[in-house]
């Protein structure tokens, strides 16, 4: 029977019972001599139980799950429910170390541990606080001690100490973790499969019910080896099994060996390799898992192979898994079942042969598994299991490698990276360099210098790159007659055909084959198919994997990738001359005919045009066709690189209403590729939208020129030209677009328009003054660096337009609307990111808006009406803004570039303008000494001849 208190809530609270259990595995593992639960007395108040270490050192451990109307616990949460209690009396006063457990994370307690554990005294952990800590530090010293840090000085009764000493020491024996429930059940079920025989779901129970019972005990790891052999558990053997260790060298090997990754022999780098290997090698690298991303056919297998070799070379235990060629299942134990022979989960068997030391588990293909691909999604929950089983392990890194599409368009992939977020990093695979390109071509024998720019851009994916490496070889005239991904696979296709023709069977073995596999496949869904149903012949068979056309995994068959098989589909298909309809409405329109409708639309529209708007026109006006695939196909021909008439047509009739389903499909397809707003500008298409009745049409139709000025910067430029003067709400369009999308950046025309129509004659100073402030706003901070020119040129601008109002910017004007078009922030932006711009856009118009404004009485230099109170204290003022930002530009270029920084001050020093000479004196006051290094730079060789005041 337990006591009251503590052992008695034991039974009903499920998550400190797990954190119990946690512990067990500490013990079993040999990181820890004993535990006793709830001990009586004073050893047993305030914790749930202490621990023993070999070296002596002890633990007290506190559970909290949560506490209600609270996302994390303060420093007063933890003492208003006691937990600083226990603090005090086992750590303080007892020395032991003290271990807070919740769901729910503590505020900034984790935090300070850290800074207290890296510094080396308590000077160094107090410097390293910011406000917000210092004050959570100071909190927590008067709750344990009773003193403030306005007494510091004090010290404590029983040690004879500084208190910030003793807090910062009572600090570093502390830990504050925050895991929730799952986590902690997953990381329970991995470790004791790793170590234990059996079902780890059966040895947590045991350990379960034996902390019930064990209430007030002190508990032996022979204890619970003792318990557990009386149910038959025993102690993993993984570590000692040779089977094993085999196995996964097998499976590292199959997958090196399962994919050609390179192209004719030639391995090119891929600096995405070198970054996640430096990441996994990193020991500061606080994240343990990297999600390798790219569209499909890039190479990510390529790279992740280079990975799994490198790592595996540095003497790394490595486990690379193809979801797209494992068994489907939802249990991580058949996998395991499926390449060692054992009933345990993969991770479980990785880490029990890594023994702890340093190991990686590459989950390739997971695009396989998801909702997009339609091919098997229910193995997802195995993924998820697997991942979540591997955060148990500080000693093992995770690799997960994803289209993607299928990353941003699959909500539980989604998740999965979300909950991977804290522990994990995104590395892109780009497309390969233009030299990597003519580098793998002439290392074909192929000359590079034919390629025209569409064929680099082309062959810049590697799978692209695969299939011409495929069909070099003998007469290699036509190897680089291609224009489209078609081409190559059709040349790719008679290629390999022409090789393998001399088979000892049928003469059309290599279509009979391919064609029976594409069959398999797609029945199947699943992209390697059974042996079994395929024609008999082995040698053919053999001879098509020897040529890299397909690959064989154990007694299964599959194309050598993915996109070769949609090719394979199509071509059969398209040669039967079934319509798409047909084909759609005679089998489920699931996920998985997504990849082969958008193939057989590719495949069509090159070999014959007219059946492909057939399909088009046909499966969109079916009511029976799903929207999945409907908008898949209005995608498909968005993404051509030469629209024509008759597919503006299709699109034309769904877009005469500006709602429904498919009219919001064909924007979606139209909104970014470059040669669908060329043919549309070209036709006239963009300017009628632009001068549109329908408002949703007119703002789509401005939003697209936004959005596409990078790219076609002319043609946007032609179409804002056009619009510019027909209208005042016309030209309030065109103001947004060229303000509000940066459009100025890429066109020298677009931002003369600007200034064009923001200083129209009709237009008033305050719409003047707020088309600059947007303007300049948007210029300043915009991320390309041609941004902060444009902003200093229309700076320089608004100041030759103050000369027509010169008293707007007078200090006593109160003019918010002047003073408000740039401010003190934005100018030193400008004077920081881009003095020599700044200097060169702004000097000159201040100059002369200097002599405009200056006041002429009795003799030179003069004041004006402006800059009347000069550098005297400063105002917050707009206009002095300008003038300090001027000097600071002009200190940086006086190194950076001595010339434009002479001429600068040789036009200040000839002004008249006391204002002039001020900026002109603080700009030469550089730590250089610039008034003596620029003396002889300056005509006449002084400053006197103007009567500069000095």
């Amino acid at each position: 029977m337990p006591f009251p208190g503590g052992g008695a809530d034991k039974v009903g609270n499920r998550y400190e019972l797990r954190w119990t259990v946690r512990q067990f595995i500490r013990l079993l593992k040999g990181d820890a001599t004993w535990i006793h639960l709830e001990p009586i007395g004073a050893e047993g108040e305030r914790v749930e139980f202490r621990l023993g270490h070999n070296d002596g050192r002890i633990e007290v451990h506190q559970v909290k799950r949560q506490q209600a109307n609270r996302a994390h616990w303060t420093v007063a949460d933890l003492d208003r429910v006691g937990v600083l209690e226990g603090v005090r009396k086992h750590t303080v006063d007892g020395g032991a170390d003290f271990v807070f457990v919740s769901t729910q994370a503590p505020k900034s307690l984790p935090e300070l541990r850290v800074r207290a554990e890296i510094a080396p005294d308590f000077p160094a952990f107090q410097a390293s606080l910011p406000p917000e800590l210092q004050k959570d530090f100071d909190d927590l010293q008067y709750r344990l001690f009773g003193v403030n840090k306005d007494f510091d000085d004090l010290q404590h009764p029983l040690f004879g100490v500084n208190n910030d000493q003793q807090t910062w020491r009572t600090i570093r024996q502390s830990r504050w973790i925050a895991q929730d429930e799952r986590e902690l059940d997953d990381t329970i079920l991995a470790l004791l499969g790793a170590y234990l025989t059996g079902d780890p779901q059966a040895a947590l129970g045991v350990l379960a019910m034996f902390a019930l019972d064990a209430v007030h005990r002190r508990i032996t790891p022979q204890d619970l080896w003792g318990e557990l052999e009386r149910e038959g558990i025993l102690p993993s053997d993984i570590a000692r099994d040779k089977n094993l260790v085999v196995r996964l060298r097998q499976c590292r090997e199959d997958y090196l060996q399962s994919q050609e990754f390179t192209i004719g022999g030639l391995v090119l780098p891929q600096t995405e390799a070198d970054t996640a290997v430096a990441k996994f090698r990193d020991p500061t690298e606080s994240k343990s898992s990297i999600f390798l991303v790219g569209p499909a056919g890039v190479g990510k297998t390529g790279v992740a192979g280079q990975i799994v070799q490198r790592m595996a070379e540095i003497g790394w235990l490595v486990l690379p898994l193809r979801f797209d060629r494992l068994d489907p299942t939802q249990r991580p134990v058949e996998i395991g079942q499926q390449l060692f022979g054992r009933e345990k989960s993969p991770v479980a068997i990785l880490a029990g042969l890594a023994a702890g030391g340093d190991c990686l588990l590459v989950i390739e293909q997971l695009d396989a598994v998801s909702v997009v691909s339609g091919r098997r999604p229910e193995v997802f929950y195995a993924v998820d299991a697997l991942v979540r089983e591997a955060r148990a392990y500080s000693n093992m890194r995770l690799l997960l490698v994803c289209r993607a599409f299928d990353l941003d368009h699959d909500q539980r992939l989604r998740d999965l990276r979300q909950q991977e977020k804290i522990r994990a990093t995104s590395i892109s695979v780009g497309l390969l360099d233009p030299v990597q390109v003519k580098e793998a071509v002439a290392h074909l024998g192929l000359a590079p210098d034919r390629l025209t720019p569409g064929q680099i851009e082309l062959l810049r994916l590697p799978l692209h790159l695969a299939l011409l490496a495929g069909m070099t070889g003998g007469d290699d005239s036509r190897s680089l007659d291609f224009v489209s991904p078609k081409d190559l696979y059709d040349t790719f296709w008679r290629r390999k055909r022409t090789d393998l023709l001399p088979m000892p069977g049928d003469q059309n073995s290599f279509e009979i084959l391919l064609y029976a596999l594409c069959d398999a496949i797609n029945d199947q869904q699943a992209l390697l198919a059974p042996r079994g149903l395929l024609p008999s012949g082995d040698a053919d068979l053999d001879r098509l994997v020897s040529a890299h056309v397909l690959v064989r995994q154990g007694s299964r068959i599959g194309f050598f990738h993915e996109g070769f098989f949609d090719y394979v589909f199509a071509r059969r298909f398209c040669e039967m001359g079934e319509p798409l309809l047909d084909f759609l409405r005679s089998a489920e329109q699931d996920l998985f005919r997504r990849s082969q409708v958008r193939q057989i639309l590719a495949y069509r529209r090159d070999d014959d045009f007219d059946a492909y708007l057939d399909d088009l026109r046909n499966c969109l006006a079916a009511p029976d066709i799903r929207f999945h695939i409907k908008k898949l196909m209005i995608g498909v021909v968005g993404q051509v690189s030469d629209p024509r008439p008759e597919e503006w047509a299709i699109f034309k009739d769904y877009l005469q209403e500006w709602t429904g389903r498919l009219a919001d499909s064909v924007r979606s397809a139209l909104w970014s590729p470059t040669p669908w707003f060329r043919f549309l500008h070209d036709q006239g298409v963009l300017a009628t939208w632009l001068a549109s009745d329908c408002s949703e049409t007119r703002t789509f139709g401005f939003h697209w020129l936004s959005r596409m000025v990078e790219s076609e910067p002319n043609r946007v430029a032609d179409l804002l030209e056009g619009l510019a003067g027909l209208s005042q709400e016309q030209d309030d369009r065109v103001l947004a677009v060229v303000t509000w999308s940066g459009a100025a950046v890429f066109s020298e025309r677009i931002e003369t328009l600007f200034h064009r129509l923001a200083t129209q004659p009709e237009r008033d100073w305050t719409f003047t003054c707020k088309a600059y402030q947007g303007f300049i706003n948007t210029y300043c901070y915009h991320p390309n660096r041609g941004g902060i020119g444009v902003a200093c040129r229309a700076l320089g601008c608004w100041l030759r337009l103050l000369m027509k109002e010169p008293g707007r910017a007078d200090l006593f004007a109160h003019d918010r609307e002047t003073q408000n078009v740039i401010t003190e922030h934005q100018l030193a932006e400008l004077a920081k990111r881009a003095p020599e711009a700044l200097v060169e856009a702004a000097m000159e118009p201040f100059r002369e808006l200097l002599e405009h404004a200056a006041v002429r009485e009795g003799a030179p230099p003069f004041a004006d009406r402006i800059w009347h109170p000069g550098f005297q204290e400063l105002t917050h003022w707009a206009p002095e803004y300008l003038l300090v930002s001027l000097v600071d530009a002009l200190k940086q270029i006086a190194v950076s570039s001595p010339d434009q920084f002479s001429a600068a001050i040789d036009r200040l020093r000839r002004s008249e303008c006391r204002t002039a000479h001020g900026v002109l004196l603080r700009a030469l006051a550089v730590e250089s000494g610039g008034l003596e290094v620029f003396r002889h730079r300056l005509p006449g060789g002084d400053l006197e001849p103007v009567g500069i005041l000095v």
